[in-house]
């Protein structure tokens, strides 16, 4: 039905051997006399229905999907903090520790978490003739640490070379 004051399209259904009619609830022109629709009947009152644009199984898969999604977001991520804890668990163990002048301490403004600006420290260390300028991945604090430049902070390394490193931000001197 579609005219200057009304649109709408009524659905014609049979349940427990009755015939009824009822009133979609949403307008779609594409449909046309005959085309079925999914609908859900009031146990109570077969006279009342609801019924979805899409379909019930197009929502149910499109909700299941970002359910899926959201699930494997939330693992990685928790995989790769426990993997980093591991990590600096590891290094802080290790024996090779040294003291590195920080040169710079700079906020990250492109990883902002929660309203937190996270921090960034430069440090330089000389070893056996050799200089080796290192970053600190992104330390989240709710601390002013800018003026630690000039200061010596612990490092902590697998090697000599510093392939594999950990700046203590906790350790300043």
């Amino acid at each position: 039905v579609e005219n200057d004051d009304e649109r709408y399209i009524v659905v014609s259904y049979e349940i427990d051997g009755g015939e009824y009619e009822a009133h979609l609830p949403y307008f779609d022109a594409t449909l046309k006399i005959d085309d079925n629709v999914n609908i859900k009947c009031n146990p109570d009152d077969y006279t009342e229905i609801t019924a979805r644009k899409q379909g019930y199984l197009f929502t149910s898969s499109v909700l299941l999907f970002v359910g899926v999604f959201l699930f494997m977001y939330n693992w990685l991520l928790l995989k790769s903090y426990f993997s980093e804890k591991k990590r600096i668990s590891k290094l802080l163990k290790s024996e090779k520790k040294y003291d590195a002048l920080i040169i710079a301490v700079e906020e990250n403004d492109k990883n902002k978490l929660s309203g937190i600006v996270p921090y960034i420290i430069a440090c330089t260390i000389t070893l056996n003739e050799k200089t080796f300028n290192l970053v600190s991945k992104d330390i989240f604090i709710n601390a002013d640490i800018r003026g630690y430049v000039n200061h010596y902070v612990t490092v902590y390394s697998e090697d000599d070379e510093f392939t594999n490193y950990y700046i203590d931000y906790t350790e300043v001197k």
